[in-house]
C-alpha cells in the first residue's frame, strides 16, 4: 500500500507541476491586444499589462508589430519614458481623462547612447494612459490636442 501511496503522490505531484508550467509560462502573455479610437481613428495596439512589459515596452524590437502600444498607469502620474534598447524612432500620445492631453512628435532611436545620456520624455501634467506609436504617425494620422480617445 506504501509504493501505491507513493506512485498516486509522484503522479499528483508531476500533475501539479504541469499545470504550474501552464499557467505560468503559457497563459501568461506580457501584451494583450485591443482596439482604440483618437477621434475618428482606430487603431490594433498592444496593451503593456505587466510591470516587466511597461518597463521594456517597445524595445529591442526591430518594428512596432501593431499600431502602437498602450501603457495604462496605475494611477494619475506624471511618467517619464526613454528610448532604451529601441531601434526605431517613436511618437508618444499622452492621454488623460478620455482625451488627448498632450503630444511628442519625433522622439529619434538612440543606439549606442549610454543609459544615462539617453534623453527622458515626458508630458508637463499627470497622465493617465501613454499610447507609443511609429515616428511620424501623430502628423500621418493628425492627431491632435483634445481628440476624444477610447479603449475597448
Amino acid at each position: 500500500m506504501n509504493k501505491k501511496n507513493g506512485i498516486i503522490f509522484f503522479v499528483g505531484l508531476l500533475f501539479i507541476l504541469g499545470l504550474l508550467f501552464v499557467q505560468k509560462f503559457l497563459l501568461t502573455t506580457r501584451y494583450t491586444l485591443t482596439t482604440i479610437t483618437i477621434g475618428s481613428l482606430t487603431l490594433h495596439v498592444e496593451i503593456a499589462k505587466t510591470p516587466d512589459a511597461m518597463t521594456k515596452g517597445l524595445g529591442d524590437r526591430n518594428s512596432i508589430g501593431s499600431d502602437g502600444m498602450l501603457f495604462i498607469l496605475p494611477s494619475r502620474q506624471v511618467p517619464y519614458f526613454w528610448m532604451k534598447d529601441m531601434r526605431f524612432g517613436l511618437d508618444f500620445v499622452w492621454i488623460d481623462d478620455g482625451k488627448v492631453a498632450a503630444l511628442t512628435p519625433d522622439a529619434p532611436a538612440e543606439p549606442g547612447v549610454s543609459d544615462a545620456q539617453l534623453k527622458i520624455y515626458s508630458p508637463k501634467t499627470a497622465m493617465t494612459q501613454v499610447l507609443e506609436i511609429n515616428e511620424g504617425d501623430i502628423a500621418k494620422w493628425g492627431i491632435k490636442m483634445g481628440d476624444q480617445v477610447n479603449i475597448q
